[in-house]
């Protein structure tokens, strides 16, 4: 057999490229792990207060319809059909993976609950330490029978004492302190059916001390409607629009260079709203801050809608919203999902989240 001259020098090229690609692979990784790394860093970075932080906290709670006497300082994995059925969730055996993506191991039992574990999908919620996984689905109800109309939501919620987180005190935080919300979210799947509108959100419950009235401050993650979020109103009222109540609901995003940006900042290592994979952020993890400027537009929006609720209720008039932020105080904070799928407007959504936190950084 002749032995080709020119083949040991072409083994031992490609040898050489083959350690060249290995090492520039291990290379790469490497920089993506570090990058990774300093982000997060970057994203701890700064003196935070946190409130509540998932990776710390006591165990959850299930509850169903009714968060009447819930704990302080606690997570409840809370299910609002939007009816008036009660009762509790149950425990469940079958995988709510394929719906969440969160993945549980036997005794799944200890660790999910569903409005009725006969029907596979039922809405219900996952706990795992610091991992939640959520599943809305409005194609059934507790009874197993097509779900009426109303709004529904799955959370995962903490209660605060009233009247005892003031998150931008001049005297515990300084001159600019900034309400910090953040959680990592990951939307597994989704089902949309005829006009179906689905939300995912993080948000906080501020209470003025000097109207006694109350703010559900929320910053969307994700929203089946796009962009378009971006054209939604600051706030929504329930003076104005019925509810019950004379609270506001402030529409935040995390977009960049949204009109929402008056009332939600973005930290710059979050994802924003509409799911565009932002460089130089960490992926899956979402936060966004309420400064006390943020908050002041807000309730000067909130006002505007008082004036004209007063100028045509004028022996009924509704309370101005101190423009003060020490006179809020942090009442609740949750990562939700909404849904108004009802009747031929059917779907579901699943996702999970993940080290949630709520804090001041100042």
């Amino acid at each position: 057999m002749i032995k080709n001259k020119n083949s040991d020098g072409f083994t031992h090229l490609l040898f050489l490229l083959l350690i060249i690609g290995i090492v520039s692979a291990v290379g790469f990784f490497s920089f993506k792990q570090i990058q990774k790394h300093n982000l997060i860093a970057k994203a701890a970075s700064g003196n935070v207060d946190y409130f509540f932080d998932a990776d710390n906290s006591a165990p959850a709670q299930f509850r169903y319809n009714s968060l009447v006497g819930i704990p302080t300082d606690t997570p409840i994995c809370y299910i609002s059909s939007g009816q008036s059925d009660k009762g509790n969730l149950q425990a469940t055996p079958w995988d709510m993976s394929s719906f969440t993506g969160l993945k549980i191991d036997s005794p799944r039992e200890a660790f999910q609950a569903t409005v009725n574990n006969n029907y596979y999908g039922s809405s219900g919620c996952q706990v795992k330490g610091n991992k939640y996984g959520l599943m809305l689905n409005n194609y059934i109800n507790s009874k197993g029978d097509a779900a009426p109309a109303g709004i529904r939501t799955a959370q995962v919620f903490v209660m605060f004492p009233a009247d005892k987180i003031h998150p931008w005190s001049v005297r515990k935080y300084g001159v600019n302190p900034k309400l910090r919300l953040q959680t990592y979210f990951k939307k597994n799947n989704s089902v949309i059916n005829n006009g179906a509108v689905q939300q995912v959100f993080m948000y906080a419950g501020l209470t003025d001390t000097a109207s006694n009235q109350s703010f559900w401050y929320m910053i969307e993650l994700w929203d089946s409607r796009g962009s378009n979020i971006n054209s939604f109103p600051f706030v929504i009222s329930d003076l104005v629009g019925g509810g019950g109540t004379r609270n506001f609901n402030v529409l935040g995003n995390l977009n960049v260079n949204a009109p929402q940006s008056k009332i939600v900042s973005r930290h710059s290592a979050s994802q924003d709203s509409v799911g565009t994979r932002l460089r130089n952020t960490i992926p899956d993890w979402y936060a966004g801050y309420i400064s006390k400027a943020n908050l002041v537009n807000s309730v000067a929006a909130a006002n505007k809608t008082v004036d004209a609720y007063n100028s045509n209720n004028p022996t009924t008039p509704a309370a101005h919203y101190s423009t003060n932020p020490e006179n809020y105080y942090l009442g609740a904070f949750a990562v939700d999902t909404e849904s108004n799928g009802s009747g031929p407007k059917q779907d579901w959504i699943g996702f999970n989240t993940w080290s949630s936190k709520v804090g001041t950084e100042y």
